[in-house]
C-alpha cells in the first residue's frame, strides 16, 4: 500500500473514531433531553451510528468480511439520523432534512472511499 493510501485509510479510521465517539457521547447526553417520540428515535439512531462506527473500525482492523456491510449500514443510519435531527431537533422542514441527508450520504461515501485500500478480506 502506498503512503497516500495509508494516509487515506488513516484519515478514514480517524473520522470513524471521531464519529463513533461523538455519536455515542452525544446520544447519551441527549437521552435526558429527548421530550418527543421523534427526538427519542433520533437519539437512538445517533447511538446506533456511533456504535456502528466503532464496529466498522474493529471489523476493518480484523479484516473481516463484514466490514463493507457494516460501513454501508453505518452510512445509512448516519444519513437517516442527520435528516431526522434536522426535523425533530432543528424544527426544519423536508427540504433542509433532504439536504442534510444527501450531504451525509456524500460524507459516508467519501469515508468508504478513504477506507477502500484497507478493505481486503481475510480468508477466514
Amino acid at each position: 500500500m502506498s503512503i497516500w493510501a495509508k494516509l487515506r485509510v488513516g484519515f478514514g479510521v480517524a473520522f470513524l473514531l471521531f464519529i463513533g465517539y461523538s455519536g455515542i457521547t452525544g446520544g447519551l447526553q441527549q437521552i435526558s433531553q429527548s421530550a418527543t417520540l421523534g427526538q427519542r428515535v433520533q437519539t437512538a439512531t445517533q447511538l446506533v451510528f456511533g456504535v456502528l462506527a466503532v464496529a466498522a473500525v474493529a471489523t476493518l482492523g480484523a479484516r473481516h468480511r463484514w466490514t463493507r456491510s457494516v460501513l454501508v449500514l453505518w452510512g445509512s443510519v448516519l444519513s437517516i439520523s442527520a435528516g431526522f435531527a434536522t426535523v425533530v431537533w432543528g424544527g426544519q422542514g423536508g427540504l433542509p432534512a433532504a439536504a442534510a441527508t444527501v450531504a451525509t450520504i456524500l460524507i459516508a461515501w467519501l469515508t468508504r472511499w478513504a477506507l477502500q485500500p484497507a478493505l481486503t478480506i481475510s480468508p477466514v
